[in-house]
């Protein structure tokens, strides 16, 4: 018998595939068996074997390799702890029925429209009573559940409230993964006077305890070359880092968190050290919509904060948010005061290398202390925040003068202001942030995501950074990487001409109204993306990418002001992966870029053949890589992504002309312990010695081996 739940269900189903019927009978009647299917049948299937391995989807690749290849060696956003959060998110999963706006929005699969449309269908008709029930939600194409499924579960039965302490800890997971790695060749920093102070190891440590809503844990890295139970390191390693966060400690603190973590503000104007996306073949998910607070766990050594965090619910649509941090960061002193003292700092070290004298002497030199707060009005379909920001030097910071960075001040304290607002009307989300920063530097974004379709989405964005605006740590949409000295519009669009085939594309057109480094006048840039992506749902995924930006550098690097001359890069990428048998994939890609300017011309081309074996029920597993490049100029590099071990991953970038193949062996010895090998080489046919500085290798061959052991309990 349908109850009166049911029924509302079936008829908000069949309502939601009438509009779609007209344009697509085939599709209607197959979406309609489907999602009557879905709600008809509770699927009791279990849930994947938590040591199972997860696999980031081919759109979280593409976008990493996008995002750093952008970066251009200046990134100091963590992308690693994109892939951790993830990964614990696939492992824990997001319980249908309880989870917030914020989770969901954290995972950056699905825009504003369809998380609008998520909730809403939950508050409608109750709820789920299947995974698969998804399917049903107004908007959500095959392409976003096939992305979106693996981070969500449905528990079939009630859970019991825990709210015994001692029972929650008792019912507790634990996971604890060591890992080793090293160059089998000898690098310069072995063998010089002035070099490595350790040996060339990298160790990595990581404990990490989930109980119900607690969370907490402590890493440990020694990076290469860097000391091992003695000198500096008397402790062992040289990187330490914990957290502890807790969940609906009481009814109106919704969360705390001690010792490390991340924060994210609005567009990430004034703050953003988690993850955002900016130009890449996402077209359409360009807003930035991570949760405000994320315990950190990733082995970055930069860009995150040491203290305490506090999220408060004041009333059901009002939230506060409050945080303190004080870290010991690294940097280059300069101006020794007639005490001995250094009165002021040049830059900010990011690389976290201890690794020679001259490395270590930049340790912990300067001292930040930083606090802030958003106050946030949630209704069902708006939000606006106000977020405040204050970052504090013991020392001046005092940028080596330039005339790219003149405006930047030169103080000791740093503090921001911006109001962020997010607005959804039916098909139609409206957003931006307006930021305004301690001297009177101001920047702004906007932008719009339209679904002007089912089959078509459109996303636009204008965003205008004055010159003088000043932030320590932003990360919001653009070309450039301070937000400042930028203006700039994007129109992106996704054309889903069918189940199987979808069309992304973008055109972003900037300008710079004052000089940048290695850019000694004003200029404008272009950039254009085309990907056509063919699927065939868990059988095959094929594209074909075209990219082409243009620019202006200086000709040369020789004097402090030069003349500058046009550049134009392109790219254009095919990628095939195939399941041949259940066990069986493999991946072939083929990538060729183009890179002229006024006056010279590079080409480069990269070839790849994967080879990927994971059976149902074998403990073995395997993937291994063949790779071929032939890239005359490093302006025409091209950066890959490589499957690594669990919880680690490597997108090196390639240059000159070589070969590069990998092997990465995984062993489940039992259902708590596994055991990983990673064995990689890179050989160069053009040179005799790789690399420079401390990590430089004699010889035309470097081979990397790493060792990992997780265990879960």
């Amino acid at each position: 018998m349908i109850d009166n739940q049911m029924f509302k269900r079936l008829y908000f189903v069949m309502s939601n595939m009438k509009l779609r019927f007209l344009k697509n009978r085939t599709k209607s009647i197959y979406l309609s068996f489907f999602g009557v299917l879905g709600l008809f049948f509770q699927l009791n299937a279990q849930n994947n074997d938590q040591n199972s391995s997860f696999d980031l989807s081919a759109d979280v690749l593409l976008t990493i390799e996008e995002y750093l290849e952008s970066a251009e060696g200046e990134n100091t956003i963590d992308v690693l702890e994109l892939v951790e959060y993830l990964e614990q998110i696939a492992q824990y999963k997001l319980e249908l029925n309880t989870l917030t706006k914020e989770e969901l929005n954290s995972l950056q699969l699905l825009t504003d429209i369809q998380v609008n449309n998520f909730f809403e269908y939950r508050s409608n008709l109750g709820p789920f009573i299947s995974v698969h029930e998804i399917q049903a939600i107004p908007t959500f194409d095959p392409n976003s559940i096939q992305r979106i499924i693996p981070f969500l579960k449905l528990n079939s039965e009630v859970q019991s409230a825990v709210t015994n302490i001692q029972e929650k800890i008792s019912n507790a997971d634990h996971e604890i993964i060591l890992r080793s790695q090293r160059n089998l060749e000898t690098l310069a920093g072995s063998k010089e006077e002035n070099g490595f102070l350790g040996d060339q190891y990298r160790h990595f440590f990581r404990y990490r305890f989930k109980a119900d809503n607690i969370q907490a844990g402590i890493l440990a890295e020694k990076d290469i070359g860097e000391e091992w139970f003695k000198g500096n390191n008397k402790t062992g390693f040289d990187f330490y880092s914990y957290h502890l966060s807790i969940k609906n400690l009481t009814k109106r603190l919704n969360r705390i968190i001690l010792g490390d973590y991340t924060v994210s503000m609005g567009q990430g104007l004034i703050l953003h050290n988690q993850f955002g996306r900016g130009l890449s073949s996402f077209t359409t998910n360009i807003k930035k919509r991570n949760g405000t607070f994320r315990q950190y766990t990733s082995r970055n050594e930069v860009n995150y904060f040491k203290g305490i965090a506090l999220n408060f619910n004041v009333t059901d649509k009002i939230d506060l948010k409050l945080f303190g941090s004080r870290n010991l960061i690294d940097g280059t002193l300069k101006d020794i005061d007639n005490d001995g003292s250094f009165e002021s700092f040049s830059s900010i070290d990011v690389s976290g290398n201890h690794r020679s004298d001259r490395e270590a002497s930049k340790r912990n030199q300067i001292n930040r202390t930083t606090y802030g707060g958003v106050l946030s009005f949630e209704s069902t379909s708006s939000k606006v925040s106000i977020n405040l920001l204050s970052d504090q030097f013991d020392k001046t910071f005092e940028r080596a003068l330039r005339p790219d960075n003149i405006f930047f001040p030169r103080e000791k304290n740093y503090n921001n202001i911006s109001i962020d607002f997010s607005h959804t009307w039916k098909s139609i989300n409206l957003f931006g942030e307006s930021a305004y920063s301690q001297g009177g530097g101001t920047a702004y974004i906007f932008g719009t995501l339209i679904s002007l379709d089912p089959k078509l989405d459109l996303a636009l964005i204008y965003r205008n950074y004055a010159q003088d605006y000043a932030a320590i740590t932003p990360n919001s949409f653009g070309q450039g990487t301070n937000s400042s000295n930028e203006k700039g519009t994007y129109l992106g669009l996704e054309y889903r001409l069918s189940r199987s085939l979808f069309i992304n594309a973008y055109a972003d057109f900037s300008s710079n109204p004052w000089l940048r480094f290695r850019v000694d006048k004003p200029g404008s840039n272009t950039d254009y993306l085309l990907k056509v992506n063919y699927v065939v749902k868990r059988k095959m995924n094929a594209y074909v990418l075209f990219k082409t930006e243009r620019g202006i550098r200086n000709a040369t690097e020789e004097s402090p002001i030069d003349f500058t001359i046009s550049h134009r890069l392109s790219k254009i990428r095919f990628h095939l992966s195939q399941k041949i048998t259940d066990a069986i994939e493999i991946r072939n890609r083929a990538e060729f870029t183009f890179f002229k300017n006024n006056e010279e011309s590079h080409k480069g081309i990269l070839l790849y053949q994967d080879f990927l074996y994971r059976k149902t029920g074998s403990p073995f597993s395997l993937t291994s890589r063949f790779l071929w490049f032939d890239i005359k100029d490093f302006d025409a590099r091209i950066y890959t992504y490589e499957n690594d071990v669990l919880n680690d991953f490597f997108v090196p970038f390639f240059s000159g002309n070589g070969i590069r193949y990998y092997a990465n062996l995984r062993y489940r010895a039992s259902r708590s312990i596994t055991l990983e090998l990673r064995w990689a080489q890179t050989k160069y046919f053009d040179r005799s010695s790789i690399s420079s500085g401390l990590t430089e290798i004699e010889g035309s061959v470097n081979t990397n081996v790493k060792a990992q052991a997780r265990i879960r309990f």
